[in-house]
């Protein structure tokens, strides 16, 4: 039963990435698939689940599975050191390899998650906002969708460590009609949350990249239309 539920969680998992990748149209790995005068303010990699709960997973798996296994039913002790029948020892040793089996399993998946997800970007551009997964567009978002909008309205930024005297954070980005969770960055310094948070304050010309504030309607360098 508990092999069975680590199967059915590792599949769920990888046909959730495959669903993620699919769709996906163009390349994008800056300067490739920029288009005309966008520019890249900055690029930060996906959060994963790290790689201390998994390495410790499979640590504790291994071992819980092993004493299972390899534990003789006539040597074994209840918690109050009284001898086991061989009966009873064949039992605990099968919860020993059933749970080691299902925490081995786990470390085993989340550890793979994270080595996908290494291949995963977030891309802050002067035009959109977009998530590339092994140099393809997986996701875009139009910066005009913020445009004019506080960054209270569509970004909810979440200390998370400080690593020699530099704070980091977490940016959520949400939609701002619906307040549902569009894209979700991680490990970002001060800098990129500034950028961020500008987002909704600042238009690009599409035809010739000058910055213009988000309520001008024509461009400050070429006249086009915003």
């Amino acid at each position: 039963m508990g092999w069975a539920v680590a199967s059915d969680y590792l599949s769920r998992l990888l046909s959730r990435d495959d669903q993620l990748v699919s769709g996906q149209s163009g390349r994008f790995h800056p300067p490739d698939g920029l288009l005309a005068h966008e520019q890249v303010e900055f690029v930060c990699g996906k959060g994963s689940l790290g790689r201390l709960f998994p390495a410790a997973a499979i640590g504790l798996g291994g071992i819980f599975l092993a004493a299972g296994l390899l534990n003789p039913t006539n040597n074994c002790y209840n918690k109050n050191g009284v001898l086991q029948t061989p009966t009873q020892c064949a039992s605990t040793n099968l919860l020993f390899a059933v749970l080691g089996g299902i925490m081995l399993t786990v470390g085993l998946v989340l550890a793979l998650r994270g080595t996908k997800q290494r291949d995963t970007r977030y891309y802050v551009t002067t035009f959109r906002l977009v998530e590339a997964r092994q140099g393809q567009i997986a996701r875009e978002v139009s910066r005009d969708l913020f445009r004019g909008r506080e960054f209270s309205q569509f970004l909810q930024i979440i200390p998370t460590m400080i690593v020699n005297g530099t704070p980091f954070f977490t940016a959520k980005i949400l939609d701002p009609q619906s307040g549902d969770e569009m894209m979700s960055l991680r490990n970002l310094t001060q800098e990129s949350i500034n950028a961020l948070e500008l987002v909704g304050q600042v238009v690009y010309c599409k035809y010739c990249g000058q910055r213009n504030d988000a309520k001008s309607m024509h461009c400050s360098q070429c006249g086009a239309s915003l």
